[in-house]
């Protein structure tokens, strides 16, 4: 069988509006609440500017996120795995990545090119922490359907089980999806015992080292202090 994304997974160009139409919307409104609270003048304008930010971001950041779910499900099927398997990891990895890039380059076009890799790193995060929610709440929600049907309900009628996954699972299923040029990766008890050891050792030599240079220093200092 072919091993198909159901279609709002890849969100087509008028999915892509209508999220960006809804972000847009609470931009506007965190920018009339933001004004208000503040005190400060022309409501109306700077609701309208921060709705206008936060939709452009949702233009660019769920069609960079469209392309990197595409990638992956292409890649998933050259793999023959299950979509429903990656689904969880695909949207975690790709909201991370479209949230980094498009913080960054947005952040660059405001603020400037100093504020490039500050956006990069706080709207990853955001985007992150987002996705994470949004899909804890999305399983909770299945997990609760699925115990409320009916024992005598016809098999082929009931929806696909949904495994459960522990935050460690999860975890190491992201590490395994990062690129190879991601400076993080997961190494084994052992690796990480001889890496501590490593460190241990080094800092040894080190405090070795000053030790006996300080020693020439007090001798010297007491050499001089006879000579005077």
């Amino acid at each position: 069988m072919e091993n198909k994304a159901p279609r709002n997974y890849l969100e087509g160009p008028v999915e892509i509006l209508k999220n960006a139409s809804l972000l847009a919307a609470c931009g506007a409104s965190y920018g009339a609440i933001l004004t208000m609270a503040k005190l400060k003048p022309n409501l109306l304008k700077n609701s309208i500017q921060s709705g206008l930010n936060w939709g452009m971001f949702g233009i660019a950041f769920f069609s960079v996120r469209r392309s990197f779910l595409k990638d992956q499900h292409i890649g998933n099927e050259s793999l023959k795995l299950k979509h429903s398997v990656t689904r969880d990891t695909d949207e975690l990895f790709s909201s991370i990545f479209a949230g980094g890039i498009t913080g960054g380059l947005l952040s660059g076009l405001i603020w400037g090119r100093a504020r490039v890799f500050s956006g990069v790193i706080i709207y990853s995060g955001l985007c992150g922490l987002g996705q994470f929610g949004y899909t804890s709440i999305y399983r909770y929600r299945q997990q609760q359907i699925l115990s409320h049907i009916p024992s005598e309900a016809d098999d082929q009628d009931r929806p696909q089980f949904i495994p459960k996954y522990t935050f460690s699972q999860w975890l190491d299923r992201t590490i395994e999806n990062l690129p190879d040029w991601s400076p993080v990766t997961k190494v084994s008890d052992e690796d990480y015992l001889k890496l501590l050891q490593s460190q241990r050792d080094k800092i040894t030599l080190e405090l070795g080292e000053a030790k006996a240079a300080l020693m020439e220093v007090e001798q010297e200092l007491e050499q001089y202090k006879k000579s005077q």
